[in-house]
């Protein structure tokens, strides 16, 4: 019904939190997926209600950025509200200078909103994250709550900024990236149970700046020991869909092990011969196991199937694991996060 009538894209890995627009075509990680989406889910997609109503919360944190954060889901649809922080840059808890709120539905562009305003509090800013209701495509977006479409550049030129980042979920990268241990280097491999999933997080790391390591012979027929003929072992990693927990197991301990690899992104795909709860629990036993050994490498999940991949990916989360059901962006962004901000302190 949703295909025929009212064709949808998610946005949003959990379907609690979704935002859909009417109009577009469904993404193909969810297109086995949205059918089994529960009923009250549906409705919300249906209805439109998760594609209004929200807002942005704006601040100026110690380092001088202008950080953006989507606001919670307005009681009332029929305003739709942004509000605007400043904060001092050496006042602890990062304590307001100046605040307003905007009705965006009053306003041509988020521009036009932030250039009032930084007129309005007069302060100096050089940098802007903005977290933005809709998939940021090559740093840009058309939002699905109002009708604007915005560029990082084009923003960063116009504001006079010296950059500006825009973020589909800011609220999930801060919990994640506390969670990653930072990297020790540029090396990212991929094992999926799934090659069209292995082709979506390829294609996202390109999106998020993230090196796919290229696969050294020797790795290569390590890895090849523990898959079938039929799989793959370049990078990705693609072990195949049939393959019991074992596989999963004695391939993500290897790419732990060799120290060339720096940052493993893993992909699920719900089969009976591995539950999902299976796959999680074995994931957390191999990262602990590694970790009583000194091994820690950053660690992200994508789970596709039906709703139980849901509690697979918080027991995941709860384990030092960031994990996203239904998505394939929401991982790779995460750990393009904090390879960005590892990058920054000088930590590779």
């Amino acid at each position: 019904f949703l295909r025929a009538q009212n064709p949808i894209r998610i946005h949003e890995g959990r379907p609690k939190r979704c935002r859909a627009l009417a109009g577009e075509s469904v993404t193909s990680e969810t297109d086995l997926l949205i059918n089994r989406l529960p009923r009250v889910h549906e409705r919300r997609l249906v209805s439109g209600e998760w594609a209004r109503g929200r807002g942005f919360r704006l601040r100026i944190n110690r380092r001088r950025r202008l950080i953006v954060r989507s606001g919670n889901l307005c009681a009332d649809r029929k305003h739709q509200r942004q509000q605007y922080t400043a904060v001092h840059d050496d006042s602890p808890g990062n304590s307001p200078l100046a605040r307003q709120q905007f009705h965006s539905a009053d306003y041509v562009s988020l521009q036009a909103i932030v250039t009032e305003f930084l007129a309005d509090v007069k302060l100096s800013v050089n940098h802007a994250i903005f977290d933005v209701a809709g998939p940021v495509i090559k740093k840009s977006v058309a939002t699905t709550n109002l009708p604007w479409v915005m560029d990082e550049e084009l923003l960063a030129s116009n504001l006079n900024l010296k950059s500006v980042h825009l973020m589909n979920d800011l609220e999930a990268v801060a919990r994640a990236i506390p969670v990653l241990p930072a990297p020790k280097g540029e090396n990212v491999i991929i094992i999926t149970g799934a090659g069209g999933s292995g082709v979506l997080l390829s294609d996202a790391c390109v999106d998020n700046n993230l090196s796919l390591m290229a696969m050294p012979p020797d790795l290569d027929a390590a890895f090849r020991k523990f898959i079938p003929p039929f799989g793959a072992a370049g990078n990705p990693v693609d072990i195949t869909g049939g393959e019991p927990p074992k596989t999963y197991q004695n391939t993500v301990r290897l790419g732990l092990e060799d120290p060339r690899i720096h940052a493993l992104i893993l992909g699920y795909w719900h089969t009976i011969v591995t539950p999902p709860m299976v796959f999680a629990k074995i994931m957390v036993e191999v990262v602990d196991e590694m970790r009583a050994k000194g091994i820690e490498k950053p660690v992200v999940a994508s789970l596709a199937g039906d709703v139980e991949v849901e509690e697979a990916a918080e027991y995941l989360f709860a384990h030092g694991i960031p994990a996203y059901p239904y998505s394939t962006e929401m991982p790779v962004a995460v750990l393009g996060a904090k390879y960005k901000w590892a990058r920054g302190a000088g930590l590779i």
